[in-house]
């Protein structure tokens, strides 16, 4: 009798509650909760909106003519003839700045004669003078890959449009816009495995710790797992909405799923702290310090090496310029020229009555304010307000994105 009752279904559910972690249904939450991510993802990185989202368009206010004559409507660039040279040009305003990637699509509609005419695009970048590119001059809507350019890469700092030939009537330039190309899912996967695992470094900014992956990632490792992590725990707690109860088991999985995902960050992150390490041995070890400083600072100690070959021996005085992006090439050439006295506060240089001839200026970038006149024999360095001063000096060295100026005799 007493064998029967215990077996009975009634009385094991009277024995307790199960309390059991649900093995199986957290790891069917937890792929469904990827799959999630991955069809969301997908879904905005490579659509429209995403592409919308990242696109320059140049009009009405980042395209003007420049050369030739004509007019600008809200959407539209109107030209009517051309320049005294044949061209018309159209550019982009000074301080206009966007990344090469992932602006790879260019689109534009044109309206009017089409037959003798002929269509570039111009850009620039940090690291390469004007290039161009022949675009179809005939009337309609066209796009054109920017990336199959060997110079569209990296920073670009302006970008116009010029058109020759034999203008018979007036063009209309239109929807001009720079576009991502629109990526398969593998393609939107390896990009973003490639800002995820990409290796960099040791910076001098970075001795403390080390940063994961690119700079500016597609999409955020972290806020991937967050995203992951919430919709897992939804899933599983739709899952167990039958159980009773399921408090525990929803708290076991959801501590689950985050430790999951900080042990997957913490892997990444050992992964290229290995491969620093490994860098830095096979790199820096047993070499002489000049070496290891050239791995950090490259060009710059090139720069110093030249720049100490002009100085005469003992101690000099010598002012070292920049402009705010520079600051950090500024504050390292001070240390590497040390120990001359070295004077990197100042943002102009020094008054003609303070400076002393056989005093040197170094400059990094450009400095609002602060001219270079070439003229032979007077020579000079001219700021302030109405150019009132003017400081006498001798080029000495000029490579590397460093100026260096000796101070002369008026």
């Amino acid at each position: 009798m007493l064998s029967t009752n215990l077996n009975h279904p009634r009385a094991r559910a009277r024995s307790g509650p199960d309390h059991s972690p649900c093995y199986g249904r957290m790891l069917l939450a937890g792929l469904l909760g990827l799959l999630a991510v991955l069809l969301t993802g997908n879904g905005y990185l490579g659509g429209e909106r995403y592409r919308a989202d990242l696109s320059v368009r140049f009009l009405p206010d980042k395209l003007t003519l420049v050369q030739g004559e004509g007019h600008t409507q809200p959407e539209a660039i109107t030209i009517h003839a051309l320049s005294e040279q044949g061209v018309a040009l159209l550019s982009s305003p000074r301080g206009l700045v966007f990344q090469a990637a992932p602006l790879e699509r260019l689109r534009w509609c044109l309206e009017g004669p089409g037959s003798g005419l002929q269509l570039q695009v111009l850009w620039v970048t940090l690291t390469a003078p004007v290039s161009s590119a022949v675009l179809p001059a005939e009337p309609g809507c066209h796009e054109f890959a920017m990336d199959t350019q060997e110079n569209w890469a990296g920073t670009v700092n302006g970008l116009g449009f010029q058109l020759s030939g034999e203008l018979t009537g007036p063009v209309v330039l239109s929807a001009v816009q720079l576009r991502p190309a629109i990526p398969t899912p593998l393609e939107l996967a390896r990009e973003i495995w490639r800002d995820w695992s990409k290796h960099s470094r040791w910076l001098t900014s970075e001795v403390h710790f080390v940063r994961l992956g690119s700079l500016q990632p597609l999409v955020p490792l972290t806020l991937v797992l967050i995203v992951w992590v919430l919709c897992s725990v939804l899933i599983f707690w739709l899952l167990t909405l039958r159980l009773r109860p399921r408090g525990r088991s929803l708290a076991t999985a959801g501590a689950s799923f985050i430790v999951f995902a900080w042990l997957l960050i913490d892997g990444l992150w050992q992964w290229e702290l290995a491969r620093r390490v490994d860098e830095s041995y096979r790199l820096l070890a047993h070499q002489p310090m000049q070496e290891r400083l050239r791995y950090y600072d490259g060009e710059l100690i090139t720069l110093v090496d030249s720049i100490r070959a002009l100085l005469p021996p003992g101690p000099q005085r010598l002012f070292i310029l920049s402009d705010e992006t520079h600051r950090t090439q500024k504050l390292r050439a001070h240390y590497h020229l040390l120990p001359h006295n070295v004077n990197s506060q100042d943002q102009l240089p020094p008054p003609p009555e303070l400076a002393r001839p056989g005093d040197y200026v170094m400059i990094f970038g450009r400095i609002d304010n602060l001219r270079y006149r070439n003229r032979r024999g007077q020579e000079a360095l001219i700021w302030g307000a109405d150019n009132q001063f003017e400081l006498p000096v001798t080029p000495l060295l000029a490579e590397h994105g460093g100026l260096l100026f000796r101070v002369r005799e008026p």
